[in-house]
């Protein structure tokens, strides 16, 4: 029998109700629920040539703020990148993203970034503002 699909919205209930059985577990920290999906992207690293060939990541988790990514190689902190997002519904965003933190993993590494500026993407052409790229 497979387990019920829950909402982000029902987990963070059902790990509020867990909590109160155990008064030592540790509090939510993040400002923000986030949902996990696991989504092959291309990053464009803003500051490299322009010709520059994309980086290839995994969208892990997105939130209203930001996004986690798995890639190939450490980013620097505060770097600046280019993400196309596509939503199952349709459209998108071209977002300009910010890195926050970037740590190691076993193969790769996570990184954590933030929204700075989105504009719409009905079909995945969109170009970035020229303030984007100053």
């Amino acid at each position: 029998m497979d387990a019920p699909s829950l909402t982000t919205q029902e987990r963070h209930r059902l790990l509020a109700v867990l909590r109160e059985f155990d008064r030592q577990a540790p509090g939510e920290q993040r400002d923000h629920p986030r949902r996990n999906v696991q989504l092959h992207v291309a990053l464009r690293l803003l500051g490299q040539p322009k010709n520059a060939a994309t980086l290839p990541a995994i969208l892990v988790n997105v939130a209203p703020r930001g996004i986690g990514l798995h890639v190939d190689r450490p980013l620097k902190k505060d770097a600046k990148l280019l993400l196309h997002l596509r939503f199952i519904e349709g459209g998108g965003w071209l977002v300009l993203c910010q890195v926050r933190n970037c740590l190691p993993l076993p193969s790769g590494y996570k990184v954590g970034a933030r929204f700075l500026e989105q504009i719409d993407d009905p079909d995945g052409t969109a170009h970035p503002p020229l303030d984007w790229l100053l």
